[in-house]
């Protein structure tokens, strides 16, 4: 009888030590799906920024820690492409961002008159004006209809 209960009591113990082992896996997946989330979102916010900066406000800044204490940082890998690294956590989620660049925005004097790109060239309307020429290009690579 004694031996009955020794072995039922073990058992026991057994079972709830494994079930507890389970639900410490199951709580540390569940923190590292919020730090993955956050690493998105930081991610994304590097990308954003980075956009801002290169076609509106060159100026602008912001830190890069969010209110959630996650952290991007934004690397360039050619004269036209990123990548945002977001961190939170132990989790890094990133995005790699390539763009086409016009003649407008590609860091070239096109037109060999000296001004490079918008808003440098005044025969640049915008970044993604396609002519540096002078001929009004709207960005579609073709001469704009009058």
């Amino acid at each position: 009888m004694l031996l009955t209960v020794v072995v039922l009591g073990g058992v026991i113990l057994g079972a709830t030590t494994i079930a507890g082992l389970l639900m410490i896996y199951q709580v540390r997946q569940s923190t590292n799906v919020a730090d993955s989330t956050k690493a998105i979102f930081a991610a994304d916010t590097g990308v954003e920024l980075y956009l801002y900066n290169r076609f509106k406000n060159p100026n602008y800044t912001i830190l890069s820690t969010l209110d959630n204490k996650a952290t991007f940082t934004i690397i360039p890998t050619g004269l036209n492409a990123i990548k945002s690294v977001g961190t939170a956590g132990k989790s890094n989620r990133a995005f790699e961002v390539r763009f086409i660049a016009t003649q407008c925005s590609d860091g070239v004097d096109n037109d060999v008159d000296g001004f490079i790109d918008f808003p440098a060239d005044p025969d640049c309307s915008s970044p993604g004006d396609n002519d540096e020429s002078g001929g009004g290009g709207d960005g579609d690579g073709e001469e704009a209809e009058l």
